[in-house]
């Protein structure tokens, strides 16, 4: 005879004389759980949740409370190189500076009604910022100099030590005062569309560029935009007024 049903698979019969009895192995679980917040900054709190995540041999009785939390930060400037959050056990997390230039993700463990253990990792989130800002060097003090030679720097995919050679204020922000987190922050503005000035979907020296440059040297007027808005500018950048607008909001973040 059979004891314990029809067989999932992973399952197995063992004999033990004229009997059969099903051993329940472990179907691992699947989904993910989800993070409310895609694209953190510092100072916001993240909360987890147990998204779609699905378990054949069972979830536990206490679902979603009997979930262990564990969020996650990887490498710098990187999109893996995962490692722990010393302290970030709660579903909630309070993005500090420590994280600027990372992604986060979530790690849910539980144990299922087989007893198996398990562990769903969140898809990551998009690279931390700090307040929005064309201060890359986080000094306080937007220069063309500093800030914006990194900034042009960048756009022509200069990286590694050239990126902020001689560029780099001398009181700069402690987690930007190396080229892999200047890079990290800028990919971040980029990702964010925050360096798309005229807002055309796409970032180019030529346009976008060129108009932070003009009005980091103090250009207004119908000469920061003369022959530097691509043809597709978004309706509400296609004027020098909104231009300037959109790149004091960076300046001068509220």
């Amino acid at each position: 005879m059979f004891e314990g049903g029809l067989s999932p698979p992973n399952n197995v019969f063992q004999r033990s004389g004229s009997a059969f009895r099903l051993v329940f192995g472990n179907v691992v679980a699947g989904g993910r759980p989800s993070i409310d917040n895609s694209t953190p900054r510092v100072g916001e709190t993240l909360t987890a949740d147990e998204g779609d995540v699905a378990d054949p041999n069972g979830l536990p009785m206490n679902w979603p409370n009997g979930i262990t939390w564990q969020w996650q930060q990887s490498d710098v400037g990187q999109n893996d190189g995962w490692s722990d959050v010393t302290g970030a056990n709660a579903s909630t997390f309070t993005v500090t500076d420590d994280q600027v230039g990372r992604r986060l993700r979530v790690r849910a463990s539980f144990t299922d009604k087989a007893g198996n253990a398990e562990a769903r990792d969140s898809a990551p989130t998009g690279r931390v910022l700090t307040l929005v800002s064309l201060d890359v060097d986080g000094n306080g003090t937007v220069g063309l100099l500093t800030d914006g030679l990194l900034l042009v720097r960048y756009l022509i995919d200069i990286r590694g030590p050239a990126l902020t050679n001689l560029a780099l204020a001398g009181n700069a922000h402690e987690h930007r005062d190396t080229h892999e987190e200047i890079a990290a922050y800028l990919q971040g503005l980029e990702d964010g569309n925050v360096l798309d000035v005229d807002g055309n979907g796409a970032v180019g020296l030529l346009t976008d560029g060129l108009l932070i440059v003009r009005y980091l040297i103090g250009t207004r007027g119908p000469a920061l935009t003369n022959l530097a808005l691509a043809a597709d500018a978004r309706e509400d950048r296609d004027t020098h007024e909104e231009i300037a607008a959109y790149l004091d909001s960076l300046v001068s973040p509220e």
